[in-house]
């Protein structure tokens, strides 16, 4: 028997309507970077008796100086991260100018008025800050100076916010503690509770050492302005020319200083020396000792009352 008939397929559509369906956009597909919210256990942050975190505070690699200020403008913050205005921190790098060595590098965020300014200073070069509108800018300058002194083929692909801390859990647990974080329109808000089971590897939090502090102060904005580097170029001419330091005192005063050195401080010197007692000669020491020898009990009841003065009875 012949099988049931089988219905026809579909014609296909005609070319002009096939050309029609092409120039319809596509439906625009999401982001698949896009940031949500989500926990995190961190360690236990050390505080004060006021809640605050003891700053410095090492945080892994970084060394945070100051959390900074939230600033309510627009282009202080993304969905993913917090620019406070004043937040510093520092943390090694490779030189950029020595090529077997590491040095300390300080990062700020400043107020660039229409948005951040990310200042990075090295600890080697300190007048010559790198300064730009965001953080991967400003360390991208850095990583690749440090590669190019050491004929390194590496890719010069960093993430700024990374390399300034910013994505790091502890430290923004701390940013988002600030004043008005909670007010931020585009930041999408996270979730961190201290002391927390930490899986795998974590930064420790600990506040920084005495011997730290010299590379955690704060600095702030550094703009090396125009004037202090014509001074420090003068001051660099008169130490090549043997030229001696200028000074604040009158030409007068300073040649005084020349034709007497050091007598200023001999001065003060002669009068602190206490001046010895006057040395008795060995006869005056004979008669005192016969004076007080000869003193009766009487005298001497006479000299305690205040009814008469210690004089040898005897000879008087």
């Amino acid at each position: 028997m012949p099988g049931p008939s089988q219905a026809p397929p579909n014609p296909p559509p005609p070319q002009s309507q096939r050309r029609a369906s092409g120039n319809q956009p596509k439906p625009k597909r999401l982001k698949t970077h896009t940031v949500t919210s989500k926990n995190y256990s961190i360690p236990m942050v050390p505080r004060d008796k006021r809640g605050k975190p003891m700053l410095p505070l090492n945080v892994g690699i970084m060394t945070v100086i100051s959390l900074g200020e939230v600033c309510m403008r627009e282009h202080f913050h993304t969905e993913r991260y917090i620019f406070p205005v004043g937040y510093e921190v520092t943390r090694r790098y490779m030189s950029t100018i020595e090529p077997n060595s590491e040095v300390v590098y300080h990062c700020t965020i400043l107020d660039g008025g229409d948005g951040p300014k990310f200042q990075i200073v090295p600890n080697d070069v300190p007048d010559k800050p790198v300064i730009a509108g965001t953080a991967t800018g400003a360390w991208s300058t850095i990583v690749k100076q440090a590669n190019a002194i050491r004929n390194r083929q590496h890719s010069n692909s960093v993430s700024g916010p990374d390399f300034f801390g910013l994505g790091q859990n502890t430290i923004k647990h701390l940013i988002q503690q600030l004043p008005n974080a909670e007010k931020l329109r585009d930041y999408v808000w996270q979730h961190f509770v201290e002391g927390g089971p930490l899986g795998g590897r974590h930064a420790a939090v600990i506040p920084a050492l005495p011997e730290e502090y010299d590379s955690s102060t704060p600095i702030g904005a550094f703009y090396p302005s125009e004037r202090d580097k014509l001074q420090k170029e003068r001051a660099e001419e008169r130490a090549a020319s043997g030229e001696p330091p200028k000074s604040h005192y009158p030409p007068h005063i300073m040649a005084q200083g020349a034709a007497r050195p050091g007598q200023r401080l001999q001065q003060p010197q002669q009068q602190q020396q206490p001046q010895p007692p006057p040395q008795q000669t060995p006869q005056q020491t004979a008669e005192q000792m016969q004076h007080f020898a000869n003193v009766t009990f009487d005298d001497l009841l006479r000299f305690a009352t205040g009814s008469g003065a210690l004089v040898n009875t005897q000879q008087s």
